[in-house]
């Protein structure tokens, strides 16, 4: 058998219309479906995608009930188109499988996402700006449009998607401001006029423009340039131009430093609102009040339970205690978590990348300096734990952190933890009719109480469902429980693109090792929603520290509940609901 490293080089380019070449042979791959499932697993650039994530950006909700297999079939065609029949498979393959889901080998192939984040990382590494800029430059002529622009019919909305067309924005606005300093923005008009399309409201990008045009001896279109900006947020949000553009119109009136004034970004990162937020107004006033005796909250809970939506309405109550602003950034899993968060809070209070070390203690120091004299409120979004938390506190009082984290209380020995729940009846059938509206509601007061218990009072399961019903007016509720209800159906309702019950589940299954997922699916194969310790020995066939391991992990990751101690000090647990179905539904 042929080994890859024999045949002609593989490059793949995803920074623009997704383009495929073995050697100099381009590749052709006419399935829409095939095209994004293939542009997907690019974009993460080597890590393992899920087949269900595959599944809800090809199909969201409307999946057919062969899309498994379709998955399958897409995969092996795939493979096929770029192989041409060389029967390069398996462990040799550039296509693997991994797990329940399916990851690229980047060694095996040329990558321009790689290249381009290769090169910005050089340029963040360098010391000199000339330097600096060349490399960002060269990074930057890695794309040629928006990501996978030519799957717009399939991926447009992906979230995935729009964070690399952000990181290209971000790259973009980077270059700007180094070229800026030498004084040679003009090199980088097409860039700002590419990344412009993407942000027609971005004043940043747009002042950047507006002064890499003058620089380049364009005055009129910069001046145009100005007009239509201002014509847009004038028109669409009913505001006239910051002082970034402002400066930037001023130079290219001829009456202004050519290095437009960067914004004062702190206050101008408002947490978003969400005007369906019900239910928990006595929570909100007790975390207000708990606020006041400390600058650290950490809100824990399951995946799905709110605790993002309960931090954003936590830090609105709280904004006019901090008058510098709120910054709000959401933590992702890997490598050097904490240094990426204190550069993107650093980013956001006006640093620029060349202002920032790379060493991680160095950075730190800047970070709390920055903050020294702030009265900011920041929210860290998604962290794991406290080693995570601490260095991000900062070192006054006048600053505040609120967390969230699926990390249990013990993982926040030194803060002020509150643990998350889902939805009382009462509070989800409030949120119910909050979106239905309350006459919709109360005509089916009995649905309205089984949908919410067939969503086990989960928030971001009631948010799905509420949606698909406001979408669909014909659908009566008891209509929806009927859906919610059918063998193998809770699942394929409780999904939207963007919004997936089963992923979230999925991200928890992910952080157990092997042992303890079988453990979570044989006990989701019995029928005893509610077991003893004794009972888990018995089903799993393990020693009794080993079952007792196994529990702690899977209520550690909220997949099954301890119940408390019987009389004679036994351990009591249950797993039930949306846990249940999805012990089942995910088994191997």
């Amino acid at each position: 058998m042929q080994k890859d490293t024999e045949l002609a080089p593989l490059t793949f380019r995803v920074l623009g219309p997704l383009v495929v070449m073995r050697g100099s042979r381009r590749v052709e791959i006419s399935s829409g479906k095939q095209r994004a499932l293939l542009g997907l697993l690019l974009v993460r650039a080597g890590e393992p995608v899920a087949r269900q994530t595959i599944i809800d950006a090809l199909w969201g909700p409307d999946a057919p009930a062969s899309r498994i297999n379709l998955v399958h079939t897409y995969v092996s065609r795939v493979r096929r188109a770029v192989d041409a029949g060389r029967g390069v498979r398996g462990r040799e393959s550039w296509l693997v499988t991994r797990g329940s889901g399916y990851a690229i080998r980047t060694e095996f192939c040329d990558l321009d996402l790689l290249r381009f984040r290769a090169l910005v990382a050089g340029a963040e590494r360098e010391e000199q700006l000339p330097q600096r800029l060349r490399l960002m430059l060269d990074a930057l002529e890695h794309w040629r449009d928006p990501c996978l622009g030519d799957l717009d019919e399939h991926l447009a909305e992906h979230p995935w998607i729009r964070d690399l067309n952000q990181e290209w924005t971000d790259a973009v606005l980077a270059t700007a401001r180094i070229a800026g300093e030498l004084r040679r923005t003009g090199e980088i008009v097409p860039h700002l006029r590419a990344v412009s399309a993407l942000n027609p409201l971005n004043e940043a990008v747009h002042a950047w423009l507006v002064t890499g045009l003058a620089d380049s001896g364009a005055q009129a279109a910069a001046l145009a340039e100005y007009a239509q900006i201002r014509g847009r947020l004038v028109e669409e949000l009913g505001i006239e131009p910051g002082p970034h553009l402002q400066a930037a119109q001023r130079h290219a009136l001829g009456r202004a430093d050519p290095q437009p004034a960067t914004p004062s970004q702190g206050v101008a990162l408002i947490l978003g609102d969400q005007s369906d937020f019900v239910g928990r107004e006595t929570l909100l006033d007790s975390l207000r009040a708990e606020m006041g005796r400390c600058s650290a909250l950490v809100l824990t809970g399951a995946g799905g339970a709110g605790k993002s939506a309960l931090a954003v309405q936590l830090a609105h109550r709280l904004a006019p205690q901090y008058p510098d602003g709120q910054v709000h950034i959401e933590a992702q899993h890997g490598d050097a978590v904490v240094p990426r968060l204190q550069r993107r809070v650093l980013h956001a209070l006006g640093h620029t990348c060349d202002q920032l070390p790379g060493d991680a203690a160095e950075l730190a120091v800047v970070y709390r300096s920055a903050l020294a004299d702030r009265r900011l409120l920041l929210v860290f979004d998604n962290l794991a734990d406290e080693t995570q938390l601490a260095p991000l506190l900062p070192g006054n009082q006048t600053c505040a952190v609120v967390a969230t984290s699926r990390g249990r209380r013990r993982n926040f020995p030194n803060h002020q933890v509150r643990e998350v729940d889902s939805f009382t009846l009462a509070e989800g059938i409030t949120f119910l009719a909050q979106i239905l509206g309350s006459e919709r509601v109360a005509q089916e007061p009995a649905a309205a109480e089984a949908i919410v218990r067939l969503c086990s009072g989960l928030p971001l399961a009631l948010r799905i469902v509420a949606v698909r019903l406001a979408d669909r007016p014909q659908c009566s509720l008891s209509r929806m429980v009927q859906r919610l209800s059918r063998p193998g159906g809770r699942m394929a309702e409780l999904s939207l693109p963007g919004l997936c019950v089963r992923a979230t589940f999925e991200d928890e299954l992910d952080q157990l090792d092997e042992p303890a997922r079988k453990a979570f699916h044989a006990i989701g194969g019995r029928r005893d929603e509610r077991f003893s310790q004794q009972t888990a020995i018995d089903w799993l066939g393990h020693s009794d520290d080993i079952v007792e391991e196994l529990l702690g992990q899977l209520t550690d990751r909220r997949l099954i509940r301890f119940d408390g101690l019987d009389e004679g000090g036994g351990s009591w647990y249950s797993l039930s609901g949306l846990n249940r179905i999805l012990a089942q539904e995910l088994a191997p």
